[in-house]
């Protein structure tokens, strides 16, 4: 039976539930390991779900704070970040992350325009046009998918 959840700006949609079963042979070891850190919990329930069913080892905060907190240095291949965050902005949780960990690739999430900065911009991903690593939502399973593994390397 497909799995379905639709809350605000977000759809995530599973139709393909035998993903689910055959990912749970894979060696722990060998999975990427994605930090996802959103102030709403419907998000990061949908893109943990979605990201676990094709392979990916998720841990999920939507609090920014208690991920810094929690944060080890090499622990992430990838990092996705909400932007705008009422305890603290994800650009501001990006520098602290790079403090930690100059090596986990990190990727903003945003519902909103990207009007950043360019200035900013140019400093954060000096080497890729910005948009390579923003992804905005709502965003279809198949794409936050394939974008998750360029972004890691699969």
């Amino acid at each position: 039976m497909p799995f379905e959840m639709q809350q605000k700006a977000t759809i995530i949609t599973m139709t393909d539930t035998s993903r689910l079963t055959d990912n749970h042979n894979n060696n722990k070891s060998t999975k990427k390991r994605i930090l996802v850190i959103d102030d709403e919990d419907d998000i990061n329930l949908a893109l943990k779900v979605v990201l676990e069913s094709d392979g990916f080892e998720v841990t999920a905060f939507n609090d920014p704070l208690e991920a810094l907190g929690d944060y080890k240095a090499n622990l992430y291949d990838l990092v996705l970040l909400d932007i705008r965050m009422p305890t603290m902005d994800g650009l501001s949780v990006y520098q602290r992350i790079r403090k930690l960990d100059d090596k986990v690739e990190i990727c903003f999430l945003t519902a909103g325009s990207l009007n950043l900065d360019e200035e900013f911009a140019k400093q954060v991903f000096p080497t890729l046009e910005k948009e390579d690593r923003f992804i905005r939502k709502p965003v279809s399973n198949e794409e936050l998918i394939k974008r998750v593994k360029q972004m890691t390397l699969i």
